[in-house]
């Protein structure tokens, strides 16, 4: 490789200095900084997935957007430039024309659109650099900014690293070396499956570098760079990712090999007479193999992996049902929602394979489109690498690596889905094509292309423009509403609604707000007139877009509030149905089926709820009615759930802590929390404090995502902490479960603020809460009552008694029947 990179360098020797002396040095760094401040903003900013939702960057990047196409327009038509045409025009024209006809014919046009004009933008970045290009920006020049603006997501994934080792090693201290949790790395980006396939396409392009680099320096620096990149890669655990990483890192391999080739021969010959030596290095990539697939099938645990098949699945039917243009641009996300219970389920906006996610949306008119794009352009750089010099296939093997390991990603992931991706990726189909269209000095002008070019900057920016007009008033409410200002959001979103009707988001978080204004804590009827506001505007939401079931719940309890029983009945049916796994909405159902006196179809309802979740037995509300009452007992839940005899649950249930924590020992293992809970809760009944605090601590560590399961474990440190003599701690612990029990959604507990459902299926903000006063959604079991009212017992003696009024007024509030709270409150206010 040295001997290839010194090869290469010597013959790209003279080209800089021809460049030096027909570019003055301030027009060199002149480019470089418009591309550094242009990139870093798509990279860091307007690129990212917040970039794509939020309002504030939705401003930010139209005016950006604007202001550089107003620039690149003025600079193209008075310097009476060319259009910049590619062989890729007739490919990049049919996939547009064919999103704007599965546009027209879409299961929902205005979503749609938005995916036309995101497509339609890229496109538009594509032809701006190359006519960059052909102007004499020189190729290395993008790829050197890429590299360099990367190494801030480079840093900021380190870190992330880093911190999350450093905070095992706190814990465990510095004799446990494999953490009790595997991370899955975000690196600013936000997922680890964009933060491997951004690395997937940028690892080339620095290896590249490095080779083409003159200093030592920055041959050193840009190998380092590129090692971090590939760790971070394998820490984001994306399958896919993984997968196009190794493809790209063995084309780069294969492509710099064919100008090795007599080096390689000669090093060939030069081992084959060293046996020793092979063998020594057989053994080396043997143990090297064999501790890459421990370390490999380790980081492979992690809980959030699933399976391709039943999200392929959806995608198929998509094309089946409509196989000509398909279900419509960016209409993923509701058909995996009819298909699967979400919530409480992640929702997927995509269908984890850009090739099948295009044929679904877009039917075979937008895959036979992609198709001849992609062979367009491979015949393109094929023909380009084999015209090329040595000098100038050491710039180009870097793109064209990166790009086949994103063909190969994209193959079982969509990241194009994620701005700044698509954005790189144009800048890398412009890299390898600019000058397969000829030269601006030969190429003839085409008037017509250039309308064209200019009334596609116009349209798009203009679009984006109107579509801010409803979008900031939204913004506006969505915030308000989040605040709970209820009142000061509803008119900002019923002036959304007015702007932007077609938009199904806009009238449900209208709705919402109404319904809060509506309804008392209780559910029941405050105000009529918003009522009826909160009614209408969800009547015209589900018309628009009926796939996701809290929509359904909601409406269903409006329905209820305003005297239609049966509306509500049918609303709540539908819900439940459509997300059988979210036992509120079957809990609420039921809850109206006994007010309406039909008893059998609540009895069942309840079981059904409680089959999904049977801690849920162990509450108020199956205490309050008899019904409910002969319902548990029917289930045999009437002491809680039963658990497996042979479990740590079921020894330490008993009180044999020994035996509890022997069993739990042996179940403890990677990302597993409840074990740990168990260990720890083991520890403590045996009143072995630090080895308690120890194994809650670890349990903490293996929590990935905020849930039931880690407002146990809080609820269990705080009681370790309370009998170390640590109060401060200990409300510190409690107040953490609180919070986490606070932030409930129809996706469970500790899920409020990701606002799946309007960041996914709409690219849009979100009031933060989603579900309206009276869906019967337990979250107060008798278990966590108990921890409550021990947190309340300790801020008393802490002399904090507002904070323990507050604390008991929230048990009394939801468990009525709570006696011990009751006795604390006497002499109280509650407020």
């Amino acid at each position: 490789m040295t001997h290839l990179r010194d090869r290469m360098s010597a013959s790209a020797q003279p080209r800089p200095a021809r460049v030096a002396l027909n570019t003055a040095p301030w027009v060199y760094l002149a480019q470089e900084a418009v591309l550094f401040l242009a990139l870093s903003y798509v990279l860091l900013l307007g690129g990212t997935f917040n970039g794509l939702v939020l309002y504030r960057l939705n401003v930010t990047t139209t005016v950006v957007l604007a202001a550089a196409g107003a620039l690149y327009l003025a600079w193209h038509w008075l310097g009476r430039r060319p259009f910049p045409g590619t062989v890729l025009d007739r490919p990049l024209l049919a996939l547009l024309a064919a999103y704007a006809l599965s546009t027209v014919f879409s299961a929902d046009p205005r979503r749609s659109v938005g995916a036309l004009l995101l497509l339609a933008l890229y496109v538009l970045l594509y032809y701006l650099v190359v006519d960059l290009l052909r102007a004499g920006w020189p190729a290395a020049l993008f790829i050197k900014v890429l590299v360099l603006v990367s190494g801030f997501i480079v840093s900021a994934g380190l870190w992330e690293l880093l911190r999350w080792y450093g905070g095992w090693l706190a814990i465990a201290g510095p004799g446990e070396w494999a953490p009790a949790a595997t991370l899955r790395v975000r690196a600013f980006l936000g997922h680890p499956n964009f933060v491997a396939a951004y690395f997937t396409l940028l690892a080339p392009l620095g290896l590249t570098s490095a080779l083409r680099a003159r200093g030592r320096v920055s041959r050193v620096v840009l190998g380092v760079w590129t090692v971090l990149a590939m760790v971070l890669v394998f820490f984001t655990s994306s399958r896919a990712g993984w997968l196009g990483c190794v493809v790209s890192l063995a084309a780069l391999a294969a492509l710099l090999s064919i100008e090795a080739r007599p080096q390689l021969r000669t090093a060939w010959r030069w081992l084959r007479q060293r046996p020793r030596l092979m063998a020594l290095i057989g053994v080396a990539v043997l143990v090297l193999g064999a501790v890459g697939a421990v370390v490999l099938a380790r980081q492979l645990q992690h809980p959030s992996h699933g399976g391709r098949l039943d999200i392929w699945r959806v995608a198929w039917e998509m094309l089946a049902r409509r196989p000509l243009v398909g279900n419509g641009p960016f209409t993923f996300g509701t058909e995996y929602i009819r298909a699967y219970s979400v919530p409480p389920i992640l929702l997927l906006a995509h269908a984890h394979s850009y090739p099948l996610n295009t044929l679904a949306e877009t039917g075979l008119l937008g895959g036979g489109a992609l198709a001849l794009a992609v062979w367009a352009f491979g015949r393109t750089a094929k023909r380009r690498w084999e015209a090329a010099d040595r000098a100038q296939r050491l710039l180009l093997a870097g793109p064209l690596a990166a790009l086949a390991g994103t063909a190969v990603n994209s193959l079982l992931d969509t990241p194009q889905s994620f701005p700044a991706m698509a954005v790189i990726t144009a800048v890398l189909v412009a890299l390898l094509t600019a000058e397969a269209g000829g030269s601006a000095q030969t190429r003839p002008p085409r008037v017509w292309h250039k309308a064209l070019l200019t009334a596609g900057w116009l349209l798009v920016v203009g679009a984006l423009a109107w579509s801010l007009r409803a979008y900031a008033p939204f913004s506006r409410g969505a915030l308000a509403g989040s605040l709970g200002h209820w009142a000061a959001a509803a008119p900002d979103l019923d002036t959304a609604t007015q702007i932007d009707p077609a938009v199904a988001h806009y009238w449900f978080q209208a709705g919402y707000v109404h319904g809060q204004l509506a309804l008392a804590d209780n559910g029941a009827l405050e105000d009529p007139a918003e009522l009826n506001r909160a009614l209408a505007a969800y009547e015209r939401g589900v018309t628009l877009e009926p796939a996701f079931a809290t929509n359904w719940a909601n409406l269903g309890l409006l329905r209820w509030a305003g005297g239609d029983q049966a509306g509500a009945l049918a609303a709540l049916q539908t819900a439940a149905d459509r997300a059988p796994q979210q036992p509120a909405f079957r809990l609420t159902l039921g809850r109206m089926h006994e007010a309406v006196g039909r008893s059998e179809a609540a009895a069942a309802d309840y079981k059904s709820a409680l089959a999904v979740a049977p801690a849920w037995a162990e509450s108020y509300f199956f205490r309050a009615t008899p019904l409910r009452q002969r319902v548990v007992e029917d289930m045999g839940l009437a002491g809680g759930p039963a658990l497996e005899p042979a479990s740590g649950w079921a020894a330490l249930d008993a009180g044999d802590f020994a035996l509890a924590r022997e069993r739990f020992q042996r179940a403890a293992g990677i990302n597993t929390p409840e074990p740990y809970l168990g260990l720890g809760l083991s520890y403590f009944g045996e009143g072995r404090l630090t080895e308690a605090e120890l194994a809650l601590r670890m349990a903490q560590f293996a929590v990935d995502t905020p849930g039931l399961v880690s407002v146990r474990i809080a609820f269990a440190l705080g009681r370790v902490h309370v009998a170390q003599g640590q109060p401060v701690l200990a409300l510190a612990d409690y107040r953490r479960a609180l919070d986490t029990l606070w932030g409930t959604t129809s996706f469970g507990v500790g899920t409020l603020g990701s606002s799946q459902y309007a960041w996914y299926v709409f690219n849009r903000e979100s009031v933060a809460p989603d579900l309206l006063p009276g869906i019967d959604f337990i979250v107060y079991t008798d278990d966590l009552v108990l921890s409550l009212v021990e947190m309340g017992d300790l801020n008393r003696e802490q002399g904090q008694d507002q904070a323990a009024t507050a604390v008991y007024c929230l048990v009394a509030a939801g468990v009525p029947d709570a006696e011990a709270v009751h006795a604390r409150l006497e002499g109280r206010v509650c407020p």
